[in-house]
């Protein structure tokens, strides 16, 4: 295995975007160092850039040593990435979905405990958040996560949506 620094993965990162159509503009990739390892930091700036094409880019690229037996992260060499949405992005993915969420909200006002309601036809589906607080997002196939506001969960709609898509989203 031949080490590559994190300037080197960003580059390479970049590159990846570039050959997608996006630009610095669009996403900002950076290579940080700091005592004993290293990160790639992935800033998205651009509502249209998918998110789950910048993770599977920062997923190739990291390195973290672990204990076999305690799985505990292991000192040096390690080399971290994160994939973060700048708010101007990420207002943008949400806005897609919102209007829909927030319809998807007032039917379940008057619905039974445990209803979900589908956003789309097809999915996801929205319910009541944990202790009537909140909502909940959930795929077909699983819970996808807990949200406090109908901001947040048009965004989780979004990131789902953007990955795996729906048939019934306009």
């Amino acid at each position: 295995m031949n080490y590559q620094s994190a300037t080197d993965k960003a580059a390479a990162i970049r590159a990846a975007l570039k050959a997608k159509g996006f630009t610095g503009r669009d996403v900002s990739v950076r290579g940080e160092y700091f005592s004993l390892g290293s990160a790639v930091r992935i800033r998205i700036k651009n509502a249209a850039v998918p998110v789950h094409l910048c993770q599977r880019l920062a997923d190739e690229v990291e390195v973290i040593h672990r204990c076999p037996i305690t799985f505990e992260i292991l000192g040096g060499g390690n080399c971290y990435a994160t994939v973060t949405l700048e708010a101007e992005a990420e207002a943008g993915k949400a806005a897609r979905d919102l209007a829909a969420v927030t319809g998807a909200a007032k039917v379940l006002e008057g619905s039974p405990e445990g209803t979900l309601q589908p956003i789309y036809a097809g999915g996801p589906y929205l319910g009541r958040g944990r202790n009537g607080h909140g909502f909940s997002v959930w795929s077909d196939e699983r819970h996808l996560c807990e949200t406090q506001g109908l901001h947040d969960a048009a965004l989780a709609v979004a990131l789902y949506l953007e990955e795996h898509g729906s048939p019934g989203r306009p």
